[in-house]
């Protein structure tokens, strides 16, 4: 029987394969061998973890963002959004210095770090089941690092849009469990429980909107820009302008 042999362009090894088919299609590809593949997939995963190990602002908008729209379990984090958010996940993906993944209409990241990742958890009690198992924001916060928190969060699970009646004006929204009450009064000051059992949040001071927006600004945080630019800096409501 023939046989069909290529090198594996990362470590040399001899490649034995059933067809000239398969031999061309991998010398066309490049492809590596399965040690190598291997190889290269892990490396992918290790995560450049320094953004999670200083105390910057950066890091509590992305805490604050992995509080709503972030996932961990057994030290590992995943991050999944859809497909019109990717740039915001690769903002944090180039942090982190990963590849994001497509899978199933979503963009997505996803790593492993038994000592950064375990070291947030503990810090900020976050829990598989965040949805009836609120997150823990230390009391010690400083005003900025809660400011920065909170807008994270609003990226990860508010929402922003113009005020009603086609105002200029811009309002923000935030409901979720009831168990994450006492966190949006941490965050908020104004939360309460609505009519349907829901924990909420509702910003609709145009002023207050554009303070948390020039917060962001001027300390380069990295907001989501499809949310925030429905907040116009340049717009004055009658009651800023007496």
């Amino acid at each position: 029987m023939k046989k069909f042999t290529n090198y594996c362009p990362s470590c040399g090894k001899e490649r034995v394969y059933s067809s000239n088919t398969a031999m061309n299609y991998a010398k066309r590809n490049k492809t590596l061998c399965r040690i190598c593949a291997k190889r290269k997939q892990t490396s992918l995963c290790i995560a450049n973890t320094e953004l999670f190990e200083e105390d910057s602002l950066k890091f509590y908008y992305w805490i604050g963002f992995i509080m709503a729209d972030g996932h961990i379990s057994n030290n590992r984090l995943k991050i999944c959004l859809s497909i019109k958010d990717s740039e915001h996940l690769y903002k944090l993906s180039k942090e982190l210095k990963l590849t994001p993944k497509i899978d199933r209409g979503n963009v997505c990241i996803s790593f492993m770090n038994n000592r950064v990742i375990g070291e947030l958890v503990d810090r900020f009690k976050i829990e598989s089941n965040k949805t009836e198992h609120p997150c823990y924001i230390p009391n010690d916060l400083t005003i900025d690092q809660l400011k920065s928190l909170s807008i994270g969060f609003i990226d990860g699970d508010g929402s922003i849009k113009k005020q009603s009646g086609g105002r200029r004006g811009a309002l923000i929204k935030i409901q979720c469990h009831s168990s994450w009450l006492s966190n949006l009064k941490k965050m908020f000051l104004k939360s309460y429980i609505n009519p349907n059992g829901y924990a909420q949040v509702y910003i609709t001071r145009h002023k207050d909107c554009k303070d948390l927006k020039e917060f962001a600004i001027a300390n380069s945080l990295p907001i989501m820009s499809r949310k925030w630019d429905k907040i116009d800096l340049t717009f004055k409501t009658k009651y800023e302008k007496q």
